[in-house]
């Protein structure tokens, strides 16, 4: 069942149906899971030293934000609070996969996602598009502000894959790919396998436009070879290093004699648009008019502000980490970055080339609200649970192939 909720959470993540609020098939098994192992969840949580503590402070300020503040809040905040309070417990999960399958998993999952991307981008998002599968049935998509044009003849800016969102398919590409690179293949039969999800999973994430996610990947990215240098021998690094960098002048050079229109697109989206909107897509005067507005704040005003946030008929939609500050309160803000970090740094501790994709996204929260809408937030912890599990289920992975 743990390695369903993987294949849905990563391939499938929004498909289900709209009741008044989105249920997807992953948020049902997971509470399923949980539900079945409530009994081991304290003691997997204690793995990484801190977590119950700190996930017990961010909670405890969740539920007061709504306890103190029991006015003006909407099905969309409650939702938002439900997908922040459950995600890190997906880390109970992940502890108990078998690491070798999960990964399996996984590159299948970087394959399907990269590969309908690309889809996406050929045959326009609303033709190719499974009510239901690749988006959650009784949604319009041409309602979605992210990847809107979406049809052939029309450019859509951002590919979403089967996550309703560039960003948010990114997130998942961009913690994907590290791993890829550095799993070492028990089976040799899924050397080709390992290839396909490194290839589409870099695809994808030229195609998801998200530019909070392509630039700290990229520079992360760079950590890889000198990472890699500690495992191999010297000749063999530079040898991995030259072949790296010729095979990507090599691809930069075709597209730039053959198909100089993709240089441009990519140009155009990545460098050309941050470089003529210094506002970060309008981030800067978000936190501007959120700054005003607590300066505002005086005595007793400001003292309930840094404990739960603003009332909810204040709420204010900021991008990134400061969302949960100015919403939440200064307590549920620290504990989720401490959490995210101590949860990366149990991860970098096991291996550090596979943390470069959690540090990456990182980088990306801080300027991006993504957490706050699934899958983003269980993806990391479920992943970070299976890469620091020491213990190898033969049983699962003989009989799940």
């Amino acid at each position: 069942m743990e390695y369903i909720f993987e294949f849905l959470t990563m391939s499938f993540p929004k498909s289900g149906l709209q009741i008044r609020t989105p249920i997807t098939f992953s948020m049902l098994l997971i509470l399923f899971l949980l539900i079945k192992k409530k009994n081991r969840s304290t003691k997997t949580l204690k793995r990484i030293k801190g977590f119950t503590t700190l996930y017990f402070i961010f909670v405890m300020f969740i539920a007061f934000s709504f306890i103190f503040n029991p006015y003006g809040f909407t099905t969309d905040d409650i939702t938002k609070a439900m997908v922040l309070v459950g995600s890190p417990i997906a880390l109970v999960i992940g502890t108990n996969m078998n690491k070798e399958l999960f990964k399996k998993i996984m590159a299948y999952s970087l394959v399907i996602v990269g590969g309908y991307s690309l889809i996406q981008r050929i045959f326009g998002i609303i033709s190719t598009a499974i009510p239901g599968l690749t988006y959650t049935f009784g949604q319009n998509l041409m309602s979605k502000p992210i990847g809107y044009g979406v049809d052939i003849g029309k450019e859509a800016i951002k590919m979403p894959s089967t996550y309703q969102n560039g960003n948010l398919s990114g997130i998942f590409l961009a913690i994907g790919v590290p791993i890829m690179i550095n799993w070492l293949l028990k089976e040799k039969k899924n050397k080709l396998l390992k290839i396909a999800a490194i290839l589409f999973g870099v695809i994808g994430i030229y195609l998801s436009g998200s530019r909070s996610v392509l630039i700290p990947f990229l520079l992360i990215s760079l950590l890889i070879p000198l990472l890699s240098m500690g495992k191999l021998n010297k000749k063999t690094a530079l040898l991995f290093i030259s072949i790296s960098l010729f095979v990507s002048s090599t691809i930069i050079l075709y597209l730039y004699f053959s198909h100089a229109q993709i240089l441009e697109q990519a140009y155009n989206q990545y460098v050309g648009r941050t470089l003529l909107d210094p506002t970060g897509n309008g981030r800067t005067e978000q936190y501007m008019y959120a700054l005003n507005q607590m300066n505002s704040l005086s005595g007793i005003q400001l003292l309930r502000f840094i404990f739960i946030g603003f009332t909810w008929n204040e709420e204010l939609w900021l991008e990134g980490f400061i969302y949960l500050f100015f919403n939440y309160g200064l307590f549920s803000f620290l504990s989720l970055i401490i959490l995210l970090l101590i949860t990366t740094g149990a991860v970098f501790k096991e291996n550090k080339i596979e943390s470069l994709g959690f540090i990456s996204v990182i980088f990306d929260f801080m300027v991006d609200g993504s957490f706050v809408y699934p899958p983003s937030l269980m993806i990391i912890f479920l992943t970070a649970g299976a890469l620091i599990n020491k213990k190898l289920n033969k049983n699962n992975f003989s009989t799940i192939k």
